[in-house]
Parts: C-alpha cells; sequence; structure tokens
C-alpha cells in the first residue's frame, strides 16, 4: 500500500451544483472565512475537492469542473482561483484512486461553517453579507 501525507489544507465541500452565486455564497464566503480563522491569510496551496448530493449530479458537476475552472477569464475560475492555485477536484476524482494509495490529510475541513454566513442570519444580514463578498473579492484580487 501506498501511503500519502497531505500537509496543505484540504476543503471537501457539498454544494447544490456548480453555479455563480453558489460559489460565491457556499464556497468563497466560507472558505475565506475559515482560512482566515485558521490560518490567518488566504491560503493559495489549499486543494478545494467539491461534491454534489447524487451520482447524477456528480457526472454533471464533473464535466462543468473540467469546462470552467481550466480558464483563468472564466467567472468559475476567477472565484476558485482566489482560493487556490490548485487544480480544483471533485468527489469523484479522489473516489477514482486506486485501492492500493492511502491518503492522510494533515488539516483536513469537513463540510461548511455556516454560523457567520447569510444562510444562518438570512435577509436580516442581507447587505452586508453582499459588501463582505465584495471585500473579500477585492482583497483577494489585490493579493494576486
Amino acid at each position: 500500500m501506498n501511503h500519502y501525507y497531505i500537509t496543505r489544507p484540504v476543503y471537501i465541500l457539498p454544494m447544490l451544483t456548480l453555479h455563480v452565486g453558489h460559489l460565491l455564497v457556499d464556497l468563497l464566503e466560507q472558505v475565506y472565512h475559515s482560512m482566515i480563522l485558521e490560518y490567518g491569510k488566504v491560503r493559495k496551496d489549499s486543494i478545494i475537492i467539491i461534491d454534489v448530493a447524487n451520482a447524477d449530479e456528480r457526472r454533471i458537476l464533473q464535466e462543468k469542473v473540467k469546462l470552467h475552472t481550466n480558464d483563468d477569464n472564466d467567472s468559475f475560475g476567477l472565484i476558485f482561483k482566489a482560493l487556490t492555485d490548485a487544480p480544483i477536484l471533485t468527489i469523484d476524482n479522489l473516489a477514482s484512486l486506486s485501492d492500493d494509495i492511502s491518503i492522510i490529510f494533515k488539516h483536513l475541513h469537513l463540510g461548511l461553517d455556516l454560523t457567520s454566513s447569510s444562510f444562518n442570519y438570512g435577509h436580516s444580514l442581507g447587505i452586508n453579507i453582499i459588501i463582505s463578498i465584495i471585500n473579500i473579492i477585492n482583497i483577494i484580487i489585490i493579493t494576486i
């Protein structure tokens, strides 16, 4: 058995679908805040692995990831590039690894922390969340 030890942050995140709106709220907002709280900065060496609810959606997700994340001018690609320089993976990418491979993650983040998100506070923070996301994007763009 081959063992691999991953020391960079790894985020495994559920998503409804690969859509710009979901990327901003489900991914950018959550991962950015997690990185700032945990590491004090955006960790561009992070690995992001996304997943959806079922096999049919996973097939579509795989196609969308291939189509949209390889182009630095694509809105999806730019959002992901704000968080990581690594290729975006899906849960199917992990599942397709050989059975003789064992991966040990040092910094594994599972799911989303919704305690300070628009999901938790809803419309009462609506404009503040939008301003926060715009500020996050501006900060990340400046650091790129």
